[in-house]
């Protein structure tokens, strides 16, 4: 089963015709697909459209097989992990994590003790279980992004798609955070889609590469082969 399949996939905002123009592509199922290209080449626009988020104005596109359709509930297919986010000022790291368990709470306000230990579970996936009591804001750069991948974690899905998920962080915290995801597809048969901005990262850790270039693909294929100097 493919990864990813796109068919006549476009996207245009109102004031932005062709971010994305008729793109149809088959990706195999590969456990780490990086999304690359320039700055406006409709990388995040394209995870968005993957994550339900943003509605395609034409074609299809399939996430492991499933037809992603407006208003569609993903929640057990898929998790999305933003480039950047608000975080509460006043929320310990474990009730953050939390929020990441479709069915947290009971009508009775409770929380499960099964989903309390889903989220020390991803909590300790990340190496950042000691850190549950802490607020999010007394956290470094480099764990905040640990702990909303943790959030991630915990929603259980196959698939995870992060948009530049080193972004703003030192060199120690981006090889952190990339071999955190390099082993959570290879260990544990996640499936990771990441908009990436570092090519030689990508080349590095991830398995295959999707170049954008002008709404269109400009390049794609096993990411030692096609991250080249002809196409970056």
């Amino acid at each position: 089963m493919a990864l990813l399949e796109l068919q006549e996939l476009s996207f245009s905002y109102r004031n932005r015709p062709g971010v994305l123009d008729r793109i149809t592509l088959t990706v195999p199922p590969v456990p780490f697909l990086s999304i690359l290209g320039p700055n406006g080449a409709g990388k995040s626009t394209l995870l968005k459209i993957l994550a339900g988020i943003l509605e395609a104005t034409g074609g299809t596109v399939a996430v492991e097989g499933v037809k992603i359709e407006p208003h569609q509930d993903l929640s057990t297919l898929l998790a999305y992990v933003p480039q950047s986010i608000h975080l509460p000022m006043e929320m310990r790291v474990i009730d953050f994590v939390l929020l990441g368990r479709p069915h947290a709470m009971h009508l009775t306000g409770r929380v499960r003790a099964y989903d309390v230990e889903k989220a020390f579970g991803a909590l300790e996936q990340v190496g950042c279980r000691e850190f549950w009591k802490e607020n999010l804001t007394e956290l470094s750069g480099g764990e905040q992004q640990k702990v909303l991948i943790a959030k991630a974690l915990a929603q259980e899905t196959k698939v995870l798609l992060i948009d530049e998920p080193v972004t703003h962080l030192d060199l120690r915290n981006q090889m952190e955070v990339l071999t955190l995801l390099r082993g959570l597809a290879t260990e544990e048969g996640r499936k990771i889609i990441a908009v990436m901005h570092d090519v030689n990262q990508a080349r590095e850790f991830t398995d295959y590469a999707l170049f954008l270039r002008f709404g269109k693909v400009g390049a794609a294929g096993p990411s030692r082969e096609v991250i080249c100097r002809e196409t970056v």
